[in-house]
This record gives structure tokens, sequence and C-alpha cells, in this order.
């Protein structure tokens, strides 16, 4: 295969080392445009794993600096520099433009909003605030709890024109966005969004509340989490809120990359990661390698006439420094004799000892944005040089990547400036790209049976990053489960991946997929052209509900598809269960830092019928599956509920005098669904299935020696010799308290003793 590569891409030699490359230009206009061409074959966007709950990675770093420097005797006003249109994110409009950006409706515009996030930060913390606001968070962080990005996806939303309210899920915060006339929630933490039985509409938390499969049936926690259905079962265990919804979250925003460059101040984005940060340690705060995805740039002020720096202050001239990226350190280089000292606030000063700022901007301080320094005495100062290292957040640089990059200058100051724009860079090509994969199964604009198989493409790589859209713009995935890195599902380590559940398609509908692989050094290959598929097979049932009598669960059939011509029937006591041919395994008990308890249940499937009606009701909750004349299977239906409690025994109607008697009885009566709930301090998060129905029992009507155990409601008696040949009516009464009460009554026979 490296031959064929190598044949491919003959202007490519290969190089033992990295080589170094500047470009630099003079700006002397408010707006100046350049192209500027990097070679080689790896740069940092096609070396990074894709972006996930957890920090991402990457096996190379072809930038080291971009730099704008002030050198002319003008100050220059908000100068900035933006790559190939992107990362213009000097305020919170311009975010929401990029994220926006081609969208046609609410619709696109929430869910374009939710991509930019997951697609900008990963899961951790300053722990203190600082990074709620959008500006900060995707150019100054990176990184988020969900308690900080639900607040700032609300703002995004805000700022776009939607309409937003916030979530009620246990231990975890979201928020909902309003569009085609429903509340949906869009998980901008753990990268969720759920859709209903016609795979199209993003449902909100009250739907993922009522059915726990929804959130089962899809991917959490992002496409760097292996793919494991216990772990999306504990996900829909945080949704449990069934109380009136209302409130949303405050405005937290307003922060601007503004910046005023004084003749000698400098701006350099640099893409070294100096172990400097503002807040939480990450690495040991939130795992070993959260702290890699982090950038130090500097802020660098050497006046040209350091006695003209500041303003005086009495007999001593204080300089300014400010920033809007977050400063974490510096160093000060002073000549003269003067002797420095800090302010933050023009009141209180404490001196510097040596050249040393950083113990001025400890990790674990305020935020600061803006300091003071002051010299005195008086006309001492000879030189100076402040150099301030800043938190950066990689993802938001003007990075360069492979092939032309159109680079375009812009400040806003009124009068002439003088300045030098460089950028920085290595190139390294001793790594060749893999070549896109070729479709081996689904065949481009092929029909495929059923709803769940296996995509399968030519070999090219180590790894693959495979998307399926509904849309032929591939703008995103269909939903989370449909974006995955191959080596985080079952089928690592092959050209292939399977659906993990029947039903996420749609029958009829024409589907787009591609896939794009990344070879042993991490370099990722082109995406693959989009390939199209169309699944034949029946649709999921409609409008499954149990009938006015409590007796029978009807529905519809589905003109989506084939038409069926007979449907399977799935009964489980687990509300928001999933339908299964086969044992299974749930998740019973989870708690914070403990192993999981799970349980392997039985196969829930309980008959087949040729007609939309199932009259054995013997569970809780029924889910209906489509079959068409070819075999092929629907994906599950919605469920319905059966009344409850309803009783599903029979009494034994006869007893003999001196012998025991006993009846327990069985009713239909709900286990709840996985629930998490906080016990203590040390047993938080934990999930279970705390809403099982305890059926209260009540014995109305019944001889003096038929006794009821309250617990059970099973009844035991021994007739006494009297009661031979009698008939004694018995009505027994269950009640489950909030949710309702039956009754069944008979009539007890005692035979005689024979003689």
């Amino acid at each position: 295969m490296k031959t064929v590569l190598v044949l491919l891409l003959p202007s490519v030699t290969l190089a033992a080392a990295p080589t170094t490359h500047r470009h630099a230009e003079t700006v002397t206009s408010a707006r100046h445009e350049f192209v500027i061409r990097m070679g080689g074959t790896m740069d940092g966007e096609n070396t990074r794993t894709p972006i996930g709950y957890s920090a991402w990675s990457r096996a190379f770093e072809a930038m080291r600096e971009a730099c704008i420097e002030n050198i002319g005797d003008t100050p220059v006003t908000n100068p900035w520099l933006i790559v190939n249109g992107l990362r213009d994110w000097r305020t919170v409009e311009k975010i929401v433009a990029e994220a926006t950006r081609g969208c046609a409706d609410d619709r696109e515009r929430a869910v374009g909003i939710w991509r930019f996030v997951i697609g900008h930060r990963f899961h951790a913390t300053p722990n203190d605030g600082d990074n709620i606001d959008p500006v900060k968070q995707f150019n100054v962080y990176g990184y988020s709890l969900c308690g900080d990005i639900a607040q700032t996806i609300r703002q995004l939303w805000k700022v776009a024109g939607l309409k937003t309210r916030r979530g009620r899920p246990h231990g975890h915060c979201l928020t909902e966005v309003w569009f085609d006339g429903a509340w949906r929630s869009l998980d901008g933490d753990e990268q969720i969004i759920c859709l209903a039985r016609d795979n199209e509409t993003i449902v909100g938390e009250e739907d993922i509340v009522r059915d726990h499969d929804l959130m089962k049936r899809t991917h959490t926690y992002g496409i760097l989490a292996a793919e494991d259905p216990l772990t999306d079962q504990f996900s829909a265990s945080l949704h449990i809120y069934e109380g009136k919804r209302e409130g949303d979250w405050r405005d937290i925003y307003g922060h601007r990359m503004d910046l005023t460059l004084r003749p000698g101040e400098s701006l350099a984005w640099r893409w070294d990661n100096m172990g400097r940060y503002h807040g939480t340690n990450l690495k040991t705060g939130w795992g070993p390698h959260a702290g890699e995805p982090l950038a130090n740039g500097r802020l660098i002020y050497a006046p040209p006439k350091p006695a003209e720096a500041g303003q005086a202050v009495g007999d001593a001239p204080v300089v300014p420094m400010a920033s809007p990226y977050v400063i974490v350190g510096g160093q000060l280089d002073a000549r003269g004799g003067a002797k420095a000292s800090v302010s933050f606030d023009q009141k209180s000063w404490e001196p510097v000892a040596g050249r040393d700022l950083d113990p001025f901007f400890p990790p674990e301080g305020r935020p600061r944005y803006r300091y003071w320094l002051k010299f005195e005495p008086a006309g001492a100062l000879q030189s100076l040089r402040v150099e301030n290292l800043l938190q950066m957040a990689p993802l938001s640089l003007p990075a360069l990547t492979i092939g032309e990059n159109r680079v375009v200058y812009e400040d806003e100051s009124p009068g002439p400036r003088k300045v030098r724009v460089s950028f920085d860079w290595v190139e390294r090509n001793n790594s060749l790209p893999p070549a896109a994969p070729e479709a081996e199964f689904p065949k481009d604009g092929s029909e495929v049976e059923g709803t769940q198989f296996t995509f399968r493409w030519k070999a090219t790589g180590a790894d693959y990053h495979f998307q399926l859209s509904n849309r032929a713009d591939m703008k995103w995935p269909l939903s989370p489960t449909f974006d995955r890195l191959i080596s985080k599902t079952p089928q690592r380590g092959t050209a292939s991946w399977a659906i993990p559940w029947r039903g996420l398609l749609n029958p009829g509908q024409r589907y787009h997929w591609r896939v794009r692989a990344r070879n042993q050094d991490g370099l990722w290959g082109t995406w693959s052209r989009a390939f199209t598929f169309t699944s034949q097979g029946p649709g999921v049932p409609l409008d499954v509900r149990c009938d006015a009598t409590g007796r029978a669960i009807r529905w519809k059939a589905n003109p989506q598809g084939r038409p069926p011509v007979k449907w399977r029937v799935y009964a489980s006591d687990e509300k928001g269960f999933t339908a299964s041919d086969t044992p299974h395994k749930i998740l019973w008990e989870s708690g914070y830092e403990r192993p999981r308890e799970v349980r392997e249940l039985p196969a829930n499937f309980v008959g087949e019928t040729d007609k939309p009606v199932w009259r054995l009701l013997m569970n809780a909750f029924y889910r209906v599956v489509a079959v068409d004349a070819q075999g092929v299977a629907s994906g599950p239906s919605d469920y319905a509920a059966v009344p409850r409690p309803k009783f599903i025994s029979q009494p034994p109607t006869s007893a003999k005098v001196g012998e025991v008697y006993r009846y327990a009885p069985r009713v239909i009566r709900s286990l709840g669904d996985l629930r998490c709930k906080n016990y203590t301090k040390d047993k938080i998060y934990w999930a279970g299935y705390w809403n099982i129905e305890k059926p209260e029992w009540k014995l109305v009507t019944a001889p003096e020696w038929l006794k009821l155990d309250a617990v059970t409601g099973g009844l035991c008696g021994i007739p006494p010799t009297a009661s031979a040949g009698g008939e004694f009516k018995i009505e027994l009464r269950c009640e489950i308290a909030g949710v309702g009460t039956d009754a069944q009554s008979f009539t007890l026979r005692v035979e005689k003793p024979q003689p």
C-alpha cells in the first residue's frame, strides 16, 4: 500500500526531521490579506483526534507562533488575524455567526451552535466560573463542565434569537432550546442528542424522562468514549425529573478579545504548553491528559522610550498591562535601578522580587486580565521589557494547515499604523496520509435489507472515523450514534462498523456515509466521498397504546416502508425497557467509585400476531416490532403502559379441612427505571431501581381462618372442620399509591374430608 501512496503523491519527499519556516508581512492598512502556503503532510488539524467529552490529543503540531507586533509609533486598536475565514471569535456575535454559517432555520441554528460547542471543548473546568462567558470559553480555556457549558451554550442560542430554558437532570446541567414548536434537549457537555422513533425529531428532556430507551439507544459521552450500553443506561438514569419545568440561566457574557498594542508591544499566539494555567489543576482534577490541550501565548511590552510608557502617578511612572487572555505568569526586565511593584486596583501595591512575576498570578488565585506596574524612584527606569504569559485555547489559534492559507489582518485604528505580522511553523513530510477508503458494503447507491447491519470499507489505515448523515452535504451526523471513532467500538482493528441497535434508520430513506482513515503515525487522510444507500423494510409501528378497556394493546401500521405481515410483541416491567430477543445485561445498581452491579435479564419477546392487537397482558409495558413478508423487522415502537395494578394470577378455589391453603397473588406492577440519586457524600450519583412499585394489600372479605400477609399479599389458613362443605366469598384488594387499585373476588369451596 505504501508503494501505491508514493505513486499517488510523487511530490512528497521523505524527510528525517521537520524543517522550519517563517513568513512575515509589514502592514500599514486596517485590512491586509495575504496567502501562506504550508508544505509537508502533517499539521495540527490532520493529526488531532476528534473532539470529545474527554481531552483530545494530537500526534504533531506544525505551528509554533503567530505574532502581531506594533513596530510603529502610534497605538493599534484591536488587531486580529483570521486564517481561512475561521476562528474569528472576538465577540459572542462573531462566534454565533461562524457556528450558524449557512443555517436556514431555527433547528439548523440550534444544532449548528451545539455542533460548534461540542467540537471546541472538553470536560474540565477552572472551577471558578471564569469560563462561562462564551468568548472566554472558546478563546482562553477550551474546556468546561456541564454547569459551565450549559450556560455558555444558552448564551449563544440567546444571541442567535432562540428561546431557552434550564434542564433538570440529576447531578448534571443542560439547557433546552425551543424550535419546531417544542423544547429540545441538546447536551453540550455529554454531547448527546436523542432522536424520536422517527429518527428525525430531536426530543426534549421530558421525552427522555418518560422513555429512557431513547437515551439507551444513543451513544453518550462523545466520540472519544468507548461504545458501552451500560454507560448509556447510566446517562439515562440522570433524567428523572417529572415536576414543573421553568426558569433559565442568567446572562454572563460581554467579554471581548479587545486589545490595544502600544508601540513596542506584541501579541504572540503560541502552540507550546508551558504548564501554566488558571484555576484547577487539570491533570490531577480531570484526568492525566486533561492538561495537554493547552497553549501559553505571550504579550510582550518593550517600549522604545520607557520614560514615556504609562502615566505618572505622583513621582512614579505607572505602566498598565491588559490582555484579553487570562494572565498566568510573566517576567520583568527593568533596568536603571528602579524598584518595581504590582497592583490590581492601583490602591495596594506589592513589591516585585527580582524578575519573576509568576507569584502574582497563582493558578488558584483570581483570574487576572489587567494589572499595573509602578517604578520608583522617578527617572530611574532606563529600559523595560514585560513578558506576560497567557493561557490560550489551542483550537482558537490562527493555525495554518497543509496547502494554501488565506490570512486576513484587521484592526480598528482610526489613524496610521505600522505592524509586523509573522507566522512560524515547521513542515514534516516523513509520514504519508492513508488513502480515502472505498465502500464495500453497502455499495454506493444500493439498497439494504433492514436497519441493523455492518458497514465495511477497504482497509487503508490503522483507525477510522465513520459518519452517517441524512444530509447530502454531510454538514453533521444524524446523531452521536453515527459519529464514531472505530477504535472505540467493538469493531476496533477492522475496517467496519456495526449499527448497535435495530431501528435507528428509516426504511425507504436515503442516507449518506463516509469514512476517513488514520495511519500509525496519527495522520488522518481525507474523507472518502459520500456513499449513499437506502434501507428496506417495514416502518416502526405507530400509536401503540392500551385501549380503553385496559385489556388489550393496539397499534397502527406505519405507512413508511414495506407493509407488515405480522408483529412481534415485547413486554417488561421496566419502564423504558429495551426490546430484546436475547438475554441482555442491565445496570442494576451503580455508585460513584464503586463496581457496577450488572444483571442479566432474559429475552422479553412474548409472542407474534398477525393482527394489530395483543390481549395477553402480563407485564406493565409493551413495545411492538413490525415484520414484512421478507422477514425483515422494524425497530421497536414507543411503549404502551398497562393500567396498574392488575391481577394476573388465578387463585386456587378449593381447600381441604385441616390442610394449609395458600394463595400468592401476582399483579402487574412496574420496576420503574434506573434512576440516580444521592444518599451521602460517599454515595453520590447512586443509580438503582429506586422507584419499584410496592403494592399495598387489603383483605376485604374472607373467613376468619384465612389471613393476609400485608407485605406479599399472600393468603394462608387452615380450614377448620366446621367449614367443611362450605363456600366462602373472598375479596382481595391491591393498591399502588398514586397509580391505581384493583380487586380480585372468588369463591373458595372447602371440601369435606374423605371418609
